[in-house]
């Protein structure tokens, strides 16, 4: 998974769920927030965070908030990226995704992986 137009900032506040005030090459900038969880552990005033530059007329902030710098860790908040990475490596693996449907609205889920079954997700009622 990749990230274009990574930018450094400093986190500065987050006056609500969706947004962030970060500082981005010497200016106040507002971020799109790409998690809604508080995330108060992460997000403290002055810590490194890391930045997306969007060029669209169509979004309402310039940026989004993707990354934040936590100790020697940097921990990517941004909420869609587990399910992204996730698909991408499936799909690069070459695994195979069987949906079963047993009188339930939740499907069980079996990932074939080089012929053998690896991991089962039964979600149905037994």
């Amino acid at each position: 998974m990749h990230y274009s137009n990574i930018e450094k900032g400093i986190f500065l506040s987050r006056p609500n769920r969706f947004l962030a005030h970060v500082a981005v090459g010497g200016k106040e900038v507002i971020c799109h927030v790409k998690n809604t969880g508080r995330c108060k552990e992460l997000l403290i005033p002055n810590c490194e965070v890391y930045v997306q530059h969007h060029d669209s007329p169509n979004r309402k902030t310039e940026y989004s908030l993707i990354s934040v710098q936590k100790g020697n860790r940097l921990v990517n908040i941004d909420s869609q990226a587990p399910n992204a990475a996730v698909k991408e490596w499936l799909e690069q693996n070459q695994f195979i995704i069987f949906i079963l449907k047993r009188n339930t609205v939740i499907p069980d889920l079996i990932f074939i992986w080089k012929g053998k079954s690896v991991l089962h997700m039964l979600k149905s009622k037994v």
